[in-house]
C-alpha cells in the first residue's frame, strides 16, 4: 500500500478546507493513512510535515511500521505534541474530524491550543479517499472473500456435540491462513517422487474411474493443494504417511463427484 500517497492526498486538500493542518483521530482513518496496526494512533498532517502520535506502548511498533514518518509517543494525551507542532509550524487553523471527535475532546483540545489556534470541523476528508479502492485493495478484498468462503465451507461439517467454540475458532483461523488462500508459496511438487506419481494415478483411477496420467502434474498437484485447507495436517507432503493415505486425507474430504468435476475441468 502506498500510504505516503494517501497522506499527500490529504495534504493537497488543506487549502480547500481552509486549514493549515489536519488532525486524524479516527483509528480506521489513521490505519488507512499509515498502515499502523496498534490500537491507539493519531496523525497530524500539515502542508510540509507529518506527525504520528501514539502512547508509550506502541513506540517500538510505530518505529517499525512508520519509519518514514515523524513520531511522538507519550504516556499521557497526544494533545501536548499537537500543541508543540502547531506552534513550531505556525498552524493557525487546525482541521479535525467532525464525525469522530467528541465534543468533550474538542473542548479539551481547544483549551490546550489556546487562542492562537482555531479548530475547524471537517467531514469525510479521509473517507472520500477510502471509498475509491485501488488495484491492491481490490485484490486483498478478493483474497479475504476467498478465505471466508473456504472457511465457511470447511467448517460446516465439523460442528458436533462436544466441540468447543475455541476449537471452531482455531479451525477457522487455520483454514483461512492456508497458503492457497493467503498467496504464500504453495508446497513444491518435489515432495512427490516418480514412484509416488505412478501410485497416485493408480489410486485416482481406482477411486474415480478417471485416468489422470495424461494431465499435467502441476495441475494435479495444484488441485490436491487446493483441497488441502480442509485437511488436518500437511496432507500432500507428509513423507511419513503412505501416499494413498496422504491423498485420501485430501481427496476424500470432497464431495463424491469431485474427481469427475476435476476431469471435466
Amino acid at each position: 500500500m502506498d500510504h505516503q500517497l494517501r497522506r499527500r492526498a490529504v495534504a493537497a486538500r488543506l487549502e480547500d478546507l481552509g486549514v493549515d493542518a489536519f488532525l486524524v483521530t479516527h483509528l480506521a482513518n489513521t490505519r488507512y493513512l499509515t498502515g499502523f496496526t496498534g490500537s491507539n494512533g493519531q496523525l497530524l498532517i500539515g502542508r510540509s510535515f507529518e506527525l504520528f502520535l501514539t502512547d508509550g506502548r506502541y513506540e517500538e511498533q510505530a518505529r517499525r511500521e512508520l519509519p518514514d514518518v515523524d513520531r511522538s509517543a507519550s504516556d499521557r494525551s497526544y494533545r501536548g505534541a499537537v500543541v508543540e507542532r502547531c506552534a513550531s509550524s505556525s498552524v493557525a487553523r487546525l482541521g479535525v474530524e467532525a464525525h469522530s471527535m467528541t465534543l468533550a475532546e474538542h473542548n479539551r483540545l481547544g483549551e490546550a491550543l489556546g487562542d492562537d489556534v482555531e479548530l475547524v470541523a471537517a467531514e469525510d476528508v479521509v473517507e472520500d479517499g477510502r471509498r475509491v479502492k485501488d488495484d491492491e485493495e481490490r485484490e486483498l478484498i478478493r483474497r479475504a472473500q476467498a478465505a471466508t468462503d473456504a472457511a465457511f465451507v470447511g467448517i460446516l461439517d465439523r460442528f458436533a456435540l462436544g466441540v468447543s467454540e475455541g476449537w471452531i475458532a482455531r479451525e477457522l483461523e487455520r483454514i483461512s491462513s492456508h497458503p492457497y488462500l493467503t498467496g504464500e508459496p504453495l508446497p513444491q511438487e518435489a515432495c512427490i517422487d516418480e514412484n509416488d506419481w505412478k501410485r497416485l494415478f493408480r489410486l485416482l483411477r481406482a477411486s474415480s474411474g478417471v485416468d489422470f496420467s495424461h494431465y499435467k502434474r502441476s495441475t494435479i498437484h495444484r488441485r490436491l493443494v487446493r483441497r488441502h485447507p480442509r485437511a488436518g495436517d500437511d496432507a500432500v507432503c507428509d513423507r511419513e504417511a503412505p501416499l494413498t493415505l496422504r491423498v485420501r486425507r485430501v481427496w476424500t474430504l470432497q464431495i463424491d463427484d469431485q474427481p469427475r468435476r476435476l476431469a471435466e475441468q
